[in-house]
């Protein structure tokens, strides 16, 4: 018995998703330590496929029933917290509140205002 194996040089073309659903910006998702330090705090664990099913299920479930007065954010020039804040869109974790946004010198990377 012997197998044989084709390879095709063309790429199949598949058609273009389209999502219908919105967008939603999520800080918990922006990088993979904010992630990671929910992950610790909750007792989450990915390290085997049962603990994956369960820790997605609980992870879910959070998105869902959070909102967003649940995460308190603070400006890291003044230090107060922010009601309405505006988020770097290259550094890590830096945000500024409406007030130092506003302030001169501005900060060097661009700024996002996210939805909430």
């Amino acid at each position: 018995a012997f197998f044989v194996i084709r390879f095709h040089n063309e790429i199949p073309s598949h058609p273009a998703v389209n999502d219908i659903n919105d967008l939603i910006e999520c800080d918990l998702m922006d990088t993979g330590n904010v992630f990671l330090s929910f992950a610790c705090d909750k007792n989450y664990e990915f390290s085997s496929l049962r603990r994956a099913k369960f820790s997605t299920m609980g992870l879910l479930y959070e998105l869902h029933t959070s909102t967003t007065e649940k995460f308190i954010y603070s400006c890291n020039t003044c230090r107060q917290q922010c009601d309405i804040r505006y988020h770097c869109t290259i550094c890590e974790d830096f945000d500024l509140c409406e007030k130092c946004y506003n302030m001169k010198p501005k900060h060097e990377h661009n700024m996002e205002r996210p939805i909430s």
